[in-house]
C-alpha cells in the first residue's frame, strides 16, 4: 500500500513537471509563400513606470503607406483582450516574406509634429513605453546575449540621451530621442521537403526580433523627439532557424534559472511547512480519538464524572459543550452566502489553473486567462447557489430565496462597482483600460447567466437530503469559559493566516512581477503543486484553530474557522501594497489600478480560503462528534 501511495505520488510531480512545457500556440500554423506580404500589427504600448496602455496610434506614428492612404484595421479581440487594455491594430509597415532589405531602408513615410504631438512624444519617451509589435502572433522581442534574460518583449520608443544602451555619444544628456528606425530580424523555418511540396519556397515563422535605432534624415545623430518632422523607417532581415514551429515560444517563455531554483527551494520549505502542520493534525486527531475511546468506554460503564480534565486546560474540553457545539451561528445567512461564494471561486480558480496547465490557456493565447476565467465563472454559478444555500439548510430547514440571490450579487456586485469606479478614473487618462460600452454589456449577460445558475444550485440543494447533527443541540447556551490571549476570536485567526501566506509568498510575487513588469511567468505545474499546499495549509490551519476553541469549551467555532485561513487575505494586500511602494513605484491613475488589483486578489483569497477552512473543519467536527456517545 504504501508503494503504491509513493508511485502515486511520483506519478502526480512528474504530471506536474510534464504539463509545466505545454502549451497551445495561439493560432495554426500557417506556411508563408516566398514573395507574399504580411502587414505588421501593434498592440498597445505600455509602460512599467505608468502601468497605462495606451492605443499605438496615439503617438505620432505612419498612418499612411509611402504617401498612399492606409486603411487601419482593428483585430477583434476576446473578452480577456480587451479587459487587460490589448488594441491590436495593423501598420503600413509591409514585409516581403523571404526578401531581404539590410542593405537598404524602407522609409514608410514622414511625420509632421506640432507642439502638442512633441509635448507627448517627449513624455511617453520619458515614462519609457515600449512599442509591441506583432507578427504572426509572435510579439517582437529584444535579444540580450549578455544578459540573464535573454529576451525582453516590447521595443522602446526612444531613450534619454547619455543612455548606456542606446545612446551612442552623440546624444546630449537629459534630451529625449525617438527610435524611428526597426531592423528586424525575422527567423524562419522551413518544412521537410519530404512532407511540403514546394518547402523551398515556403516559411514557418519562428522568431521576430528588433534592433531601434534613432536616424537623422542627414544620419548624423539620434533623431530628437522634439523635431518639426520625424522620418519612421525599417529594414528587414530573413534569417533560417533549426527551430521548429511548434517550439517557437521556448525561448520567450523560458525562466532565468535562479527563478527556477527559487521555486524548486520555496516549494521544499512549503511542503516542510505543509508536512508539519498535517502531522499537528494527525496528533489531534490520535489524542481526539484516545478520549473517544475513554469517553465512550467511561459511558459504558457510568463512570463519565471520574473523567474531568485538567482545571487550567482541559483536554477533553471540546466534550463538555457537545450540546452547543452546532448551534446556529451568528449571521449564519452571511456565512452560508461567504461559503457559497468561496466555493465557486475555488472551482472556478482550479478549472482555469487545470486548463492553463494543460498548455490551453498559454501566453500564446492573448487573453485566454480572463477570458476562460469568466466564461467559467458565469457558466458554474449553480456551484455558488447549491453551496451557499445547502450550507444555510443545516442551520435551517427552510433555505430563503435571498440566500442564493445574494451569493450571485456578493461577488459580482463588488467587481461592478470597483469596475465603474475604474472606468471613471481611466476615462480622463485617455488610457486602454478604460473598456468600451460593448464589454460592459458583455458582462452584464455573463452576470444575467451566472444568477440563473445560482437559482439552479438552489432547486437542487432545496431537493437533498438534510443531514441531522450528531448531537443535539440545547435550547439554552452554557457560559463560555474566559480563556488565554492567544484563543481569542481575533488573535488566533490572524496568527493562522500567516501560514497559507507564506506557502504561497513566492508564487504570488512571480505571479504579480509577470503582471505587472511584462515578464512571462510559464511554471503552471509549480502553481499548481502551490494552489495544493496552500489549500492543505488553509484546511490545516482552519482545524487546529478550531480545536484549541473547542478545547477551551469555546463553541463559537464556525466564524473561526472561516476566518483562521481567510485572514491570510489581509496579509497578502499589506505585501501587494509593499510591492507597488517598493517595485512598481507608480502613482496616479496606474496607482489606482494596482489598488483595484490589490483588492480584488485579496477579496478571492478571502472567499476562497476561507470556504476551504469551513468545510474541512465542518466535516472534522462532524466526525469528531459523531463518536462520542451521548446520554
Amino acid at each position: 500500500m504504501k508503494l503504491h501511495g509513493q508511485l502515486i505520488v511520483l506519478f502526480f510531480l512528474g504530471f506536474c513537471y510534464a504539463v509545466s512545457s505545454l502549451y497551445v500556440p495561439g493560432v495554426p500554423l500557417r506556411d508563408y509563400k516566398r514573395g507574399e506580404s504580411i502587414y505588421l500589427s501593434a498592440n498597445s504600448i505600455r509602460s512599467i513606470k505608468t502601468q497605462l496602455p495606451y492605443e499605438y496610434f496615439t503617438l505620432p506614428v505612419c498612418r499612411t503607406e509611402h504617401g498612399h492612404r492606409f486603411t487601419i484595421v482593428y483585430q477583434t479581440l476576446n473578452l480577456g483582450e480587451v479587459l487587460q487594455g490589448d488594441r491590436i491594430v495593423s501598420t503600413p509597415m509591409n514585409l516581403t516574406v523571404l526578401r531581404n532589405t539590410q542593405d537598404s531602408t524602407t522609409d514608410v513615410c514622414s511625420v509632421k509634429l506640432d507642439d502638442d504631438a512633441k509635448d507627448l512624444l517627449q513624455e511617453r519617451i520619458r515614462q519609457e513605453y515600449l512599442v509591441h509589435f506583432i507578427l504572426d502572433n509572435l510579439p517582437v522581442v529584444i535579444w540580450h546575449p549578455n544578459q540573464t534574460t535573454e529576451y525582453t518583449e516590447g521595443v522602446p520608443l526612444g531613450f534619454i540621451g547619455g543612455d548606456p544602451l542606446y545612446d551612442d555619444g552623440k546624444g546630449e544628456p537629459g534630451v529625449a530621442y525617438v527610435h524611428n528606425h526597426y531592423d528586424f530580424t525575422i527567423l524562419y523555418h522551413q518544412p521537410d521537403p519530404e512532407s511540403v511540396e514546394d518547402a523551398a519556397n515556403i516559411a514557418r515563422i519562428v522568431g521576430f526580433q528588433c534592433v531601434p535605432r534613432s536616424l537623422r534624415n542627414d544620419h548624423m545623430g539620434p533623431q530628437r523627439a522634439d523635431s518639426d518632422e520625424i522620418v519612421w523607417s525599417y529594414s528587414v532581415t530573413w534569417e533560417s532557424s533549426p527551430i521548429p514551429w511548434r517550439n517557437r515560444w521556448d525561448a520567450i517563455l523560458s525562466l532565468p534559472p535562479e527563478v527556477t531554483s527559487a521555486h524548486v527551494k520555496t516549494f521544499i520549505i512549503s511542503l516542510v511547512l505543509v508536512f508539519l502542520l498535517i502531522m499537528m493534525v494527525i496528533f489531534t486527531l490520535f489524542r481526539t480519538v484516545r478520549d473517544i475511546r475513554r469517553y465512550n468506554a467511561a459511558a459504558q460503564e457510568r463512570e463519565i464524572s471520574d473523567l474531568a480534565g485538567a482545571q487550567e486546560f482541559d483536554e477533553t474540553g471540546w466534550k463538555n459543550c457537545h450540546d452547543d457545539v452546532f448551534r446556529r451561528p451568528v449571521r449564519s445567512g452571511l456565512l452560508s452566502v461567504f461559503v457559497g461564494v468561496g466555493v465557486h471561486l475555488c472551482a472556478v480558480s482550479f478549472l482555469t489553473v487545470l486548463l492553463a496547465a494543460f498548455g490551453i490557456l498559454s501566453p500564446a493565447s492573448r487573453g485566454s486567462w480572463l477570458t476562460a476565467w469568466s466564461f467559467i465563472f458565469a457558466f458554474t454559478g449553480f456551484v455558488s447557489g447549491y453551496a451557499a444555500s445547502r450550507m444555510f439548510r443545516m442551520f435551517r430547514e427552510i433555505t430563503p430565496l435571498k440566500i442564493a440571490f445574494a451569493a450571485s450579487m456578493l461577488w459580482p456586485s463588488v467587481f461592478a462597482f470597483l469596475g465603474l469606479i475604474l472606468d471613471f478614473v481611466m476615462i480622463p487618462t485617455g488610457s486602454t483600460m478604460a473598456p468600451p460600452f460593448g464589454t460592459f454589456a458583455a458582462l452584464t449577460g455573463l452576470w444575467i447567466v451566472f444568477i440563473a445558475g445560482n437559482l439552479v444550485g438552489r432547486f437542487f440543494a432545496r431537493r437533498a437530503k438534510i443531514y441531522q447533527y450528531p448531537v443535539k443541540v440545547n435550547d439554552l447556551p452554557r457560559e463560555i469559559p474566559s480563556a488565554p490571549w492567544y484563543v481569542r476570536p481575533i488573535a488566533a485567526p490572524l496568527a493562522a493566516g500567516i501560514l497559507p501566506f507564506a506557502v504561497m509568498f513566492i508564487a504570488l510575487h512571480y505571479t504579480e512581477q509577470s503582471l505587472w513588469f511584462d515578464t512571462p511567468y510559464y511554471v503552471y505545474g509549480f502553481t499548481i503543486l502551490s494552489v495544493i499546499l496552500v489549500l492543505l495549509t488553509a484546511a490545516s490551519s482552519s482545524i487546529i484553530v478550531t480545536y484549541f476553541f473547542l478545547c477551551w469549551e469555546n463553541y463559537h467555532w464556525w466564524w473561526r474557522a472561516f476566518m483562521a485561513p481567510a485572514s491570510s487575505a489581509l496579509y497578502v494586500f499589506i505585501y501587494l501594497i509593499y510591492f507597488l511602494a517598493a517595485h512598481l513605484k507608480v502613482g496616479g491613475a496606474g496607482a489606482f489600478l494596482f489598488l483595484v488589483h490589490a483588492v480584488m486578489v485579496s477579496l478571492t483569497l478571502f472567499f476562497l480560503l476561507g470556504a476551504i477552512g469551513s468545510l474541512t473543519t465542518l466535516l472534522y467536527v462532524w466526525r469528531m462528534y459523531a463518536s462520542v456517545k451521548i446520554d
